[in-house]
């Protein structure tokens, strides 16, 4: 699974995924960032993007988008001076092959709770969160608020630890690729917002 908001990618088993709940009012607003893919034909190790990415403020324009996975360029302004600088030596012709899912929207189990795609502009001043290979990287909005987002996740925290029993997303027999639900994070045990992005054959999903 991937969380909505941080961009983070891991493998959960389908029993730790909760279903949206009709509590929730902020579950629906638009995620705080985008998934990226350079296209100027740098490709990046997880290593390597971790090392010249993470943690940093950046400016993105946007060439396209497949799915949720937009293809960004980096324009030569003082934000992106190092950040360009490190990536010229990796840069190789690299094709863009991606199968991410078209559908810019997805619908959570029961409850039926959206989050819908984010409202993206042409250029977008971002701050990278996770850093993937293939020169994929998530960045949330600098314009987006950090305090919308801790209400967002106070609210989860408040309404699902206060549920003696908890929704599963998994509670029938369907695939829920592409739906929402939220998880806790074992590294800090706080919750989140989620997407299913991928079904394992182990009965576990990526997130």
């Amino acid at each position: 699974m991937r969380l909505v908001d941080h961009g983070n990618l891991t493998e959960v088993r389908r029993r730790d995924i909760w279903a949206p709940v009709s509590t929730l009012k902020l579950f629906s607003q638009e995620p705080f960032g985008i998934c990226c893919q350079l296209s100027q034909g740098h490709h990046l190790t997880v290593e390597e993007g971790e090392n010249t990415l993470m943690n940093k403020p950046v400016e993105v324009k946007v060439v396209s988008c497949v799915g949720q996975l937009y293809s960004v360029t980096l324009p030569e302004v003082i934000i992106n001076t190092q950040i360009i600088a490190a990536l010229k030596p990796l840069a190789c012709p690299k094709v863009n092959q991606c199968t991410r899912n078209t559908d810019l929207y997805f619908e959570s189990f029961i409850f039926s709770r959206k989050i819908p795609s984010a409202v993206v502009e042409r250029e977008e001043n971002l701050f990278v969160t996770y850093s993937e290979s293939n020169s994929e990287f998530f960045g949330q909005f600098a314009r987006r608020s950090v305090e919308d987002l801790c209400a967002i996740e106070s609210e989860l925290a408040s309404v699902y630890d206060s549920l003696l029993l908890k929704p599963l997303l998994y509670a029938d027999c369907k695939e829920h690729v592409g739906d929402n639900g939220v998880i806790r994070w074992l590294e800090d045990g706080r919750l989140y917002r989620v997407e299913v992005v991928q079904k394992l054959l182990d009965n576990s999903v990526i997130l």
